[in-house]
């Protein structure tokens, strides 16, 4: 305890200290992941990435093994800079440095602007429950 805390603040910052150290649980109402699920999902996700893309209304076209699309959270007019890997899942606009992932539910987490356990069960809703 330090000289200045007083002995509810010491017992506050155990508790917080004890919560960080729990093993993190992924759940909200009836969608539960677990990790080996979350690349179930990832999977299905990057063998309908076309569905998903329509559905969040993003004009791409497809060439070789990579989808090129505009990004629409910025002013993008031409196709190019941001590629998506039909293989792999990984993603990139290449006209903004700081802006790629790994995953196809991380690309629906960055274009619906929200966290990825949210564009999870937004990805599992779209393509179905039974995944």
């Amino acid at each position: 305890m330090l000289k200045n805390e007083s002995p509810a603040a010491n017992r506050a910052n155990k508790y917080l200290h004890h919560k960080f150290y729990q093993k993190p649980r992924y759940k909200q109402g009836n969608f539960k992941v677990i990790r080996k699920d979350f690349a179930r999902l990832n999977q299905a996700a990057l063998n309908h990435l076309p569905r998903l893309l329509a559905a969040l209304g993003v004009a791409f076209r497809e060439e070789h093994h990579e989808v090129v699309m505009l990004n629409p959270r910025r002013a993008d007019t031409h196709y190019g800079s941001f590629r998506i890997s039909g293989k792999t899942g990984r993603w990139a606009d290449f006209a903004l440095h700081d802006v790629h992932g790994g995953d196809a539910v991380s690309l629906c987490a960055y274009l619906l602007n929200v966290r990825q356990r949210a564009a999870a069960q937004w990805v599992q809703r779209v393509l179905g429950g039974g995944i």
